[in-house]
């Protein structure tokens, strides 16, 4: 969204697939990454995150008006695809109009890129022992 007004709102799409040789469903996590978020409102920026596709056994994320992250990292939600199926998500930013004065988000800027990571990529360690896509210091207590 470039000089956007306040009610502008930008989609994108992307989806996610399983494999039809696999033989179980796989977890994944969606997260925010490398976010630079200039704001100085941060409320007036928000996003919805909906999905479609084959959810008889599996998750799809959904979000709703949630505010837009501040920080390099920020999980959105964890789904998980069935051998085969495919998830297909459509994200929105939405520069939320108050009625009010927003001239302080002027010549501002929001980036950020979406990543969607595997139970396979995640890392486990008694802190984590639903998983992280961050490194973790191995403990002697949880396979890696």
């Amino acid at each position: 969204m470039e000089n956007a007004l306040p009610g502008t709102e930008k989609s994108m799409t992307f989806s996610i697939s399983s494999d039809t040789t696999s033989t179980e469903g796989v977890a994944y996590e969606i997260k925010w990454v490398e976010v630079n978020n200039q704001f100085k409102t941060q409320s007036d920026l928000v996003y919805t995150l909906s999905g479609t596709g084959d959810d008889s056994e599996g998750t799809l994320v959904s979000v709703t008006n949630k505010q837009a992250p501040s920080s390099a990292t920020e999980t959105i939600g964890n789904g998980k695809i069935m051998p085969g199926e495919t998830h297909s998500y459509t994200l929105t930013m939405i520069f939320r109009e108050t009625g009010s004065e927003q001239n302080s988000n002027q010549d501002v800027s929001f980036s950020g890129k979406i990543n969607v990571a595997t139970d396979t990529d995640l890392k486990y360690n008694s802190s984590y022992p639903s998983g992280t896509s961050s490194e973790v210091t191995a403990d002697e207590h949880v396979a890696q």
